[in-house]
């Protein structure tokens, strides 16, 4: 009865401004424990086990841990090694094709 789909909340790297204008910092820090920041700000609205994550890079790996179903999503090389190694979903998208590889069962 929950649908986690939150398009007014974006979780995103930041770009820092002072008085209005861009200084050339970006604060990276979600991008850093993407697993304990879906923990600390959806484990109370969610039971993670019954949510689905999806990513294409290996920092999306510790997210993908954390949730029930993973799936990878046009994922780089290092990614698609882990995603076949814990047998998650591999999904590769082209154009108007999509390819679904359940459950580890892709080879590269």
């Amino acid at each position: 009865d929950k649908i986690g789909l939150f398009p007014w909340k974006i979780h995103s790297s930041q770009w820092i401004f002072k008085d209005s204008v861009f200084t050339g910092e970006i604060d990276l820090s979600i991008l850093k424990d993407k697993g304990g920041f879906i923990e600390e700000e959806y484990s109370n609205l969610f039971d993670l086990n019954e949510c689905i994550a999806l990513g294409d890079t290996t920092s999306d790996i510790p997210m993908l841990q954390k949730v029930g179903k993973a799936i990878a999503i046009n994922p780089t090389y290092a990614l698609a090694q882990k995603a076949i190694e814990q047998k998650w979903t591999i999904l590769l998208e082209r154009k108007d094709l999509i390819v679904t590889f359940p459950e580890g069962q892709l080879e590269i």
